[in-house]
């Protein structure tokens, strides 16, 4: 065989090899298979690597992108991060503008997964400025698709930095460009620009502004069967509650909570569940707001019973927080005993949770506990939750536990006083005085003051 032909036949055979992988990885990808995707194009690379191929330039451009992509929804971040690095520096004046941004974008993601965030957006604006280039800024424009995509990945990311002007700024901007645009590809960046408007707006003080956001996204996707717009569509419906409630009119955010029941109620997709535990959630307070409590109550347990033990991160803090209004609720309804067996079984099972949010969650039922004990006159036990609270919590430096230990620290000093203990409480008087004699907080500082006339009354007073 000639030396010039079987060199041909070398090179053909490792381009379809190459070929081949890029096409297996798109496919695994496609599939969800992000482990399989990046060996595919991983494989790929590795026989490229050392090799003069000028023909494969374009396909290596290609690789690396989709590695990129593979490695971040695996989350390897800084391997994505290394890999978008690498193309860029090897690719950025010779790629092609949609190769380009889409390793932009990549990147963009990866430093948002790493809360990088002011550089995530820095990468968004240069692949927007790229592709505003190559583009003549309509709907039908070939690369309409990713740049909306850019936008909302932009506005996400100023959501992050709580930058809500910027965000309106930014989808107002997209929804000019795109909003009027009836092509299916663009619909799922529309939904979630309307919705993020909405977010921001209600974040700005304006909730009426934020609700025709929200109706808005149930006008266009309300009747659509697509897992991705069923999900906005809901999400629309408990942000509106929200919002509702803040203008003061719980009686409609109640009707809104039952019609996302309506539309949504025996979904079993993992996306919908969150936004029914809110739903339940808000409704719950809501009714309470209008003095509904034996219905608020029953909204808190049809929440627990549905998703009180389930493992999924996004639905745990609406249900610790179900635990908390549902004892609210039987103290109002002057359910004692149910009142108690609630905040020990909701300190039971949160307990141990090192979330913050969770941590001042169950602070408040350790607390809410002792005092309900003591309204029983059972102050001995009143007093062993406050060592139990201050046990847990008396090292913590956030502001809300804080305030919290405090609390405990002085509800301690009075339940020792009604029982008569003296001495310790003289002590403990003490104590509080030294811990919080600096203190800033305007509610320690009025405990303080307590403190210190309770002293001065018992130094003044002879022993009993």
């Amino acid at each position: 065989m000639p030396a010039e032909f079987e060199k041909a036949t070398k090179a053909e055979s490792l381009s379809v090899q190459i070929d081949q992988r890029l096409f297996d990885g798109v496919a695994w990808a496609e599939k969800g298979d992000h482990g399989k995707a990046a060996a595919c194009f991983n494989q790929a690379l590795f026989l490229m690597r050392g090799r003069d191929l000028p023909e494969l330039e374009g396909v290596a451009a290609q690789l690396l992108v989709n590695y990129s992509i593979a490695l971040g929804d695996l989350g390897n971040f800084e391997g994505a991060l290394a890999t978008c690095d690498e193309f860029l520096a090897k690719f950025r004046g010779a790629a092609s503008p949609q190769q380009i941004s889409d390793a932009l974008q990549s990147k963009g993601v990866t430093l948002y997964q790493l809360d990088r965030f002011v550089e995530a957006i820095g990468c968004y604006d240069e692949a927007l400025a790229l592709l505003d280039k190559q583009t003549d800024a309509s709907a039908d424009e070939p690369y309409g698709e990713t740049i909306a995509q850019l936008l909302v990945n932009k506005i996400i990311t100023l959501g992050a930095l709580d930058d809500s002007r910027t965000v309106l700024v930014t989808c107002d901007y997209l929804l000019r460009r795109f909003g009027d645009s009836d092509k299916a590809s663009l619909q799922d960046q529309i939904g979630t620009t309307l919705i993020n408007k909405g977010i921001s707006l209600h974040r700005l003080g304006k909730p009426i502004e934020a609700i025709a956001c929200y109706n808005e996204v149930v006008r266009r996707f309300g009747e659509s069967i697509s897992a991705a717009h069923r999900e906005m569509v809901a999400h629309a419906l408990v942000n509106k509650s929200g919002c509702l409630s803040s203008l003061g009119k719980p009686a409609d955010a109640v009707a809104v909570c039952e019609e996302l029941f309506e539309r949504f109620g025996d979904a079993e997709e993992a996306e919908l569940l969150t936004h029914l535990a809110t739903a339940l959630l808000n409704k719950g307070t809501d009714l309470a707001q209008l003095g509904r409590i034996k219905e608020s109550l029953a909204a808190c347990d049809e929440l627990l019973s549905r998703f009180g033990n389930a493992l999924a991160a996004g639905l745990r803090p609406d249900v610790v927080k179900a635990w908390v209004n549902r004892g609210i609720d039987l103290h109002h309804l002057g359910k004692r005993d149910e009142e108690l067996a609630n905040w020990e079984e909701l300190i039971k099972r949160f307990g141990e949770d090192q979330d913050l949010t969770f941590r001042v969650r169950v602070a408040k039922a350790i607390l809410n506990k002792a005092c309900l004990l003591g309204s029983l006159g059972r102050l001995e036990e009143e007093i062993v939750s406050y060592k139990e609270l201050l046990r847990r919590y008396d090292r913590a430096a956030d502001g809300e536990l804080l305030e919290l230990v405090a609390k405990a620290r002085f509800n301690e000093i009075i339940a020792m006083e009604q029982l008569g203990r003296r001495t310790e409480v003289l002590g403990k008087c003490e104590e509080f005085s030294r811990h919080y004699s600096r203190s800033q907080d305007l509610a320690i500082r009025e405990m303080t003051s307590e403190v210190r006339r309770l002293r001065l009354r018992l130094d003044t007073e002879p022993p009993a």
